[in-house]
């Protein structure tokens, strides 16, 4: 006959198992590039004082350290577009800039401005407003 300790404990096993061993070992895997991604960008901070990514030619998150003497602390900087598209040449985007500072002797403000472009040649030039489409 089976011993009843032995039945009960294997059935009260797999009733806590609440997932799949696919879906622990994909979880794992998340957790782990999550952790190295932040690792790199904190030693790219620290060493280089930057981490910069980019998304297109003007589309762009940057985060900076700032080490001033009498400020010290982070920025982090992001652009979007807000009209037009970077395949039609016109574009306009607004920036986003916002401070945390460690130390620091006055306040430093959160700074959003727009600007627009244009791509003439392989290059984009700052316009102050854009032309309307088809003009």
């Amino acid at each position: 006959m089976s011993d009843p300790d032995k039945v009960e404990g294997r059935e009260s096993q797999g009733g806590r198992a609440g997932i799949s061993p696919g879906v622990g070992c994909l979880s794992t895997i998340l957790i782990a590039v999550a952790a190295a991604s932040l690792l790199l960008i904190v030693l790219s901070v620290a060493l280089r004082g930057e981490a910069r990514f980019t998304k297109g030619d003007l589309g762009e998150l940057r985060l900076w350290m700032i080490r001033e003497s009498a400020n010290q602390g982070l920025g982090l900087s992001t652009t979007r577009i807000i009209s037009g598209s970077e395949s039609s040449g016109e574009v306009c985007i607004r920036t986003s800039t916002r401070f945390l500072m460690i130390r620091t002797d006055q306040a430093i403000p959160n700074v959003t401005y727009s600007d627009c472009y244009e791509k003439r040649g392989e290059s984009w030039v700052e316009v102050d407003v854009l032309p309307a489409p088809g003009s």
